[in-house]
This record gives C-alpha cells, sequence and structure tokens, in this order.
C-alpha cells in the first residue's frame, strides 16, 4: 500500500492559481465574444483616421494591387488626402479645449462647503501630478478615431523612501487590450465584476523584473487556450481584476451623546479588535446599547498579474471599485449584439471616394500627351531649337516649309500646330467636390459654421462662435461621454483618496484659480478641515488641517467650460461691457485685468486696484457713497434750520399781537411748511421708512420743546415773581 502523503502550502496555492487561470481564461473569452469584432474594427478606424502617403491604410489592399499591375508596372497614383483627421481633430480639440470638470460637493456628515473645495484641490492634485490633459487627450482621440478609450487609475509609492502613496491616472496605451465585464449595466462600467488589461513586455525586462519566474512561463497555455499571450521575442502580461463578495455584518448604534454611528463589522474588528466587537454585539443583543444590525455583503476587489498560465504577482485594491473607466463614442447593443464606433467609420466612403477622384484626376494629367507642338517630322529636320524650345528662350522657332526633294504639292509643309496643354476632367473634380460635401454632411461640420462662408457677408466673430457652436452640437455625445468618464473617475477618488491618503502628510495644492495652499492631511482630525494659520499676503502659506475620511461627498460632472475657458470668457464680458460703460471701466477695471492670461496682468490688476480704492474707497468696504454721505449732510442742515424757524414761530405767536402780527405768523409759518416739504421730499429720496420716522418724532419733539421754551420765556417775569412771593412767606413767618 502507497502512503497518500498531504498536501502542502504550496500545493494548495498552484492549485488557487490554475483554478483562477481559468477563470480569467472563461471570462476573458466572454469579453472577445462581446467586443472582439468592434476591438479588430477599431483597430481598422484608428489606423485609417491615421492614415497618410506613406502607411496607405486608406488603400484597399486589393485596390492597390489592381493600380500597381503586375509586377508593378503600372504604378499608378494612390493619393491619400486625408480628411478624416480633420474633422476628428475637430472634436478632439474642441474637448481639449473645453474639457469638463470633475467638482465634488458636499452631501452628507460634517461636510461643509469650504471642506468640498479642499477635497477638490486634491483631486486637482492628482489631475496635476498625473498630467492629466494629455492623458484624457489620448483618451479622446481613442474615442473620436476608434470608439473607445480608458482611463486606468493606479497609485504607487512617492519615492524609494516613503511609505506613502499617491493616486495617477493614465489612459491605456492601446484601447483594443483593455476588455470590461460584458455584463455590466451601467454606461460607465461602475457594476463591473471584473476586467482585464494586456501590456507587451519583452522577455528581458520580464525576467529582470520577475527573477523568480525566469523562464517558467514559456510552456503552453492551458489546452491552447491562452498561446496569444506568449511569443518568441516578447511576453504580454494580462492583468486581471475581480471583485469578490465577501460577508460582513452592518453594525449601527448611539453612543453615550446620542449621536448615531454606523460601521461594518470588519471595520471595528481592524480598528478595534474582535473582542470589542463582540461586546457590542452583545451589548445591542441584551439591550444594554440602542443598536441594531443586518447581514450585508462588501466587495472586495483584488489583482493577478499573469504570464501565460502563471500567475506571477497579485495584491488587492483598495478601491471598491474596477478602477478601469471607459469613454464610449457610440455604441449600442442588438440583439445581444455590440455595435461600437467612433467618428471615423462614418466618414469611410467618403473618404475613399475622394481619394480615387483624386488619384485619377491626376493620373489623367500625368499620363496626357506632354508635347506642346504637333507637325510633319519634315517640319522639323534641321531645326534643333524645337527639342529645347522648353528650357531656352528663342527669339523665333523657325521650321522647314518647303521640302526640295519633293515635286508638286507635296513640295509645301504645313507649319506646326500648338497642343493645348491636358486639362482637369471636370468628373474627377465633381467627384471630389461631392466626396467633401458629404464628409461635411455626415460629420455635421460645415464651412459656414467654421466660419468660412465666401457667400456671405464677412461675420462677426460672435456670429462664428454660434456657428461653431451649431457644429458640435452634432457631435455632442463624444465630451457629453467624456464627461460621464470624469464623472466616475471623481466617484473612484472619492472613495480612494481617504484609504490612500491615510497617513499624516503636507501637500501643496491648487484651487480652481490657481491659489496655492499648503494643506496637511490629518486623519485624528474629528471635523473636516481646520484652518491653523493663513496669511491674506502669501497665498502659498495658508495652511489647512484636513481629513478626507470624514464627511460625505459626491461628484458631479461640470458641463461648463474648464477654467482657463473660463477666463476667457470672463475677459471677453469684462471688456465688451467696459466699451459700453465707462463708468464701470474706471470702477471695475481691475477685475478685467484679473482674468487676463497675459504676462504682467497681475500687476497691471494690482496697480489698478490701488488707484480706484484711493478714489473710491466706498466700492471696497461698507461705507456710504459721497452722494448719499452729502444728501444726508445736507438733511441735517434742514433739520436744524426747520427746528431754528418752529422755535422762530413759537415765539411770535406768543409775543406779537394784532393783525398785522398774525399776517407775518402765517408768511412766516408758510415758508417754513415748504422748508418742511423739501426736507420730507429729500428723506424719501435717501433714508429708508424707519430713518423717515425717526426724523418726523425729533422734529416734532424739538418743536414741542421750542414752544414750551418759549412760553416759559414769556412768562419768565411772572413766574419769577409767583417764586419770590412762595419763598418769602415762610421767611416772614419765621421772622415772627
Amino acid at each position: 500500500m502507497v502512503a497518500m502523503l498531504a498536501p502542502t502550502d504550496d500545493d494548495k496555492a498552484a492549485v488557487e492559481d490554475d483554478d483562477v487561470v481559468k477563470e480569467a481564461y472563461e471570462r476573458f473569452e466572454s469579453c472577445k465574444d462581446f467586443q472582439g469584432k468592434e476591438d479588430d474594427k477599431a483597430r481598422e478606424d484608428i489606423k485609417f483616421a491615421n492614415a497618410d502617403p506613406i502607411n496607405l491604410w486608406q488603400w484597399d489592399p486589393d485596390v492597390l494591387e489592381l493600380r500597381a499591375g503586375e509586377n508593378g508596372e503600372d504604378d499608378l497614383p494612390c493619393l491619400t488626402i486625408n480628411v478624416t483627421r480633420v474633422h476628428n481633430d475637430l472634436i478632439i480639440n474642441s474637448m481639449s479645449k473645453n474639457r469638463y470638470g470633475v467638482k465634488i460637493k458636499p452631501t452628507g456628515g460634517v461636510a461643509t462647503y469650504e471642506s468640498a473645495k479642499v477635497f477638490q484641490s486634491l483631486v486637482n492634485r492628482i489631475e496635476s501630478i498625473s498630467k492629466a490633459s494629455a492623458q484624457y487627450r489620448k483618451v479622446a482621440e481613442h474615442q473620436v478615431d476608434g470608439g473607445i478609450g480608458y482611463i486606468i487609475i493606479s497609485t504607487d509609492y512617492v519615492s524609494g523612501r516613503s511609505f506613502n502613496q499617491e493616486i495617477y491616472l493614465r489612459a491605456a496605451r492601446d484601447p483594443t487590450g483593455v476588455y470590461l465585464d460584458p455584463w455590466a449595466k451601467e454606461p460607465d462600467g461602475s457594476d463591473a465584476r471584473f476586467g482585464f488589461e494586456f501590456e507587451r513586455m519583452s522577455r528581458k525586462e520580464f525576467n529582470r523584473k520577475h527573477k523568480k519566474w525566469k523562464g517558467a512561463v514559456a510552456a503552453a497555455p492551458l489546452g491552447q487556450a491562452m498561446e496569444l499571450w506568449i511569443t518568441d521575442k516578447e511576453i504580454v502580461l494580462c492583468k486581471y481584476w475581480r471583485k469578490n463578495e465577501q460577508p460582513d455584518t452592518l453594525i449601527g448604534f448611539k453612543g453615550d451623546d446620542g449621536k448615531e454611528t454606523l460601521k461594518l463589522a470588519s471595520e471595528i474588528r481592524e480598528e478595534s479588535g474582535q473582542e470589542i466587537l463582540d461586546q457590542l454585539l452583545d451589548d445591542i443583543d441584551n439591550g444594554v446599547i440602542d443598536g441594531q444590525t443586518r447581514e450585508v455583503s462588501r466587495d472586495n476587489v483584488e489583482w493577478k498579474l499573469i504570464a501565460g498560465t502563471t500567475i506571477v504577482d497579485e495584491g488587492e485594491w483598495a478601491g471598491k471599485y474596477i478602477p478601469i473607466c471607459r469613454c464610449p463614442g457610440r455604441e449600442i447593443v442588438i440583439d445581444g449584439t455590440l455595435d461600437r464606433k467612433g467618428h471615423t467609420r462614418p466618414l469611410i466612403n467618403a473618404q475613399h471616394m475622394l481619394n480615387y477622384n483624386a488619384s485619377v484626376s491626376v493620373e489623367a494629367a500625368a499620363t496626357a500627351v506632354k508635347s506642346q507642338w504637333l507637325g510633319p517630322a519634315r517640319a522639323f529636320e534641321g531645326q534643333e531649337q524645337w527639342k529645347s524650345g522648353n528650357l531656352k528662350r528663342y527669339a523665333a522657332l523657325t521650321y522647314t516649309d518647303i521640302d526640295e526633294e519633293a515635286s508638286g504639292e507635296d513640295r509645301r509643309i504645313d507649319k506646326p500646330e500648338r497642343i493645348d496643354p491636358a486639362q482637369v476632367v471636370p468628373a474627377y473634380q465633381a467627384g471630389m467636390q461631392d466626396a467633401e460635401r458629404q464628409m461635411m454632411m455626415i460629420s455635421g461640420q460645415f464651412q459656414a459654421q467654421m466660419g468660412e462662408n465666401d457667400t456671405q457677408a464677412a461675420a462677426s466673430g460672435k456670429a462664428i462662435g454660434e456657428r461653431q457652436q451649431q457644429g458640435d452640437t452634432a457631435t455632442y455625445h463624444f465630451p457629453e461621454h467624456q464627461g460621464d468618464m470624469l464623472r466616475f473617475i471623481g466617484v473612484q477618488l472619492i472613495d480612494l483618496i481617504p484609504k490612500i491618503y491615510d497617513t499624516e502628510r503636507m501637500l501643496q495644492v491648487e484651487g480652481d484659480g490657481d491659489e496655492k495652499h499648503w494643506i496637511k492631511i490629518d486623519p485624528s482630525l474629528s471635523d473636516p478641515m481646520q484652518v491653523i494659520q493663513e496669511s491674506k499676503d502669501d497665498e502659498e502659506a495658508t495652511r489647512l488641517l484636513f481629513n478626507p475620511a470624514v464627511g460625505e461627498y459626491e461628484c458631479v460632472s461640470d458641463p461648463g467650460p474648464s477654467y482657463a475657458t473660463q477666463r476667457q470668457e470672463a475677459w471677453s464680458a469684462f471688456a465688451m461691457i467696459m466699451q459700453q460703460s465707462q463708468w464701470v471701466a474706471a470702477c471695475a477695471s481691475d477685475l478685467l485685468m484679473k482674468v487676463g492670461d497675459f504676462p504682467g496682468a497681475e500687476e497691471l490688476g494690482e496697480r489698478l486696484r490701488k488707484e480706484i480704492k484711493a478714489t473710491k474707497p466706498y466700492l471696497f468696504d461698507d461705507g456710504a457713497p459721497p452722494q448719499l454721505a452729502e444728501a444726508q449732510q445736507q438733511l441735517q442742515r434742514l433739520q436744524a434750520l426747520n427746528v431754528e424757524l418752529m422755535q422762530k414761530l413759537a415765539h411770535r405767536d406768543m409775543a406779537l399781537k394784532g393783525r398785522d402780527e398774525r399776517r407775518d405768523i402765517e408768511a412766516f409759518r408758510a415758508e417754513t411748511d415748504r422748508m418742511s416739504a423739501r426736507v420730507e421730499a429729500i428723506a424719501k429720496m435717501v433714508l429708508t421708512p424707519a430713518q423717515r420716522e425717526q426724523m418726523q418724532h425729533e422734529i416734532t419733539s424739538k418743536t414741542h420743546e421750542a414752544i414750551l421754551a418759549n412760553i416759559t420765556s414769556a412768562n419768565q417775569a411772572a413766574i419769577d415773581a409767583q417764586s419770590d412771593q412762595q419763598s418769602g412767606a415762610p421767611q416772614a413767618g419765621g421772622g415772627q
């Protein structure tokens, strides 16, 4: 009897690796069945869009063979007039100039608008270190030329002497080497369960990076199924992403402060240990803690690097999504069959027509007779200048008109006749024009919409811009799909940033307005952010504490232009307003320089700001404008004059008697009423209702005080006598 040996850990790992490779192969075959044909078409479309006279990618091989003839003796022209490249570049360059933006907004928890701005600056920093503008442009080229492009999210260490990592965005070098779950239902692929990235590497480079597996991947693939993954001089590595569901428990409970906490059991176990988790669950079950639980599943993303049939490297991904962000052109699934294309494919037939008509037109001119003169051979005998008449300047061209050896009528020789040069065949020219017109009809990009309209009067820049916008509408689905990709990138970054930036570190970031900040990542901070130092004179000295794990955020795709484009639009709007209003130019010219995008704009704007602040300080603070201050001073003077008049009126009423005196009083009162009406009119213009009511109250009070003072003054003698009498009576009694 032969004893059975127990399998070792290495044997178990080998079995598991074989299962993973087999699973990867089966899923890869599903991807190939779903999108394999479209990938082949995409490669042809990309080649067609990048054709030139050297590679001749816009010519069918059979047509090239026919025009070359047997053994190449015909060698007819095969021109490549690549107008498709221009039509595609109009879309790509427009997307680069007006790229959609990733906008972070607060949605819950203790997240605020200010903390969302800091989170946004982290996203901007990731885009900056990734050279995202170049990455997004490459994706746009793949999307428009071939119908699909991808952004791959990855992480890497900051340096060889650091454990901190950074997040990077990179465009797939070959979009036909990326595959995503064909059963994903979301347009952005956010629900994909698996994906593949293929990368070619020389065998020498592979042996250097993976010394353990040197020479171990030369065996034939499993069942010859993966033979395309191995070649003689290079090897194709496959990075296999897969998402696994892990059972977990969601725990919600209230703390001593009454604040509700929601956490997964795996998170509590990792933070506090199994003993604390068990105690918490027991307290919830026994009612000691107010809480509840429910069974859930969480996604765990991992990757396997496969060479041939061998897993040479593996690891876990920090995020919960497959880090492949897709950007399709136009795609639709009909009867389970994928149809995906960019902007190139609809232009192929019209481009073929243009190339063929241009080639045949040149061919007709090239094969036409090149001689300029036609005549009898006897006319040119002895006249050598005819052989070099096209190279030298002769004063006259002579010919022989009499044949001395002939007799009769045969002696006379007709003079040579001029041969008209080869004419361009109208049919070929019309064919080229039809091809160009059809390409414009297909793409929706007409000459008039690009400002090239010779049949109309010169249009303004605004009118040309509006026509360009109409042309962009026909291809708007390309930037819109890129906006969907950017939104999904933002969603993944919101998920990744708290997990990657989980240690204390200082980062320099830039806001949307190019302002620079130093922020410190502090995972122990209970609030999302805290200002610890701020200097208005030096924006680079601004320091913030930020904890990206605190608060809830969402990502939206901003359909507006990028910040650079907004600056250009702001410049145009400010300039137009200031041309129409000199007052605005005198009050806000510094704001125009603030959005200026040329050297010295900031310095000029600062000088203009100082000048405006010196002459119009009320524009920079809450003080009242000088017109209002002057009106208020005039109102105060009128109020004082009104009080004085009221006092005089009261004195006249008490001191003067008779008809003449009453007439003077009435005239004085009319003047007083006129002044009062003027005061009220001014008050209505510059004072609020509450201020006017207060003014009326003060005037009435002061008037009453003036009248009472006049009455007292008029009767002062009687009052003094009465006072003396009252004060003298007690004194007399006291003397008795």
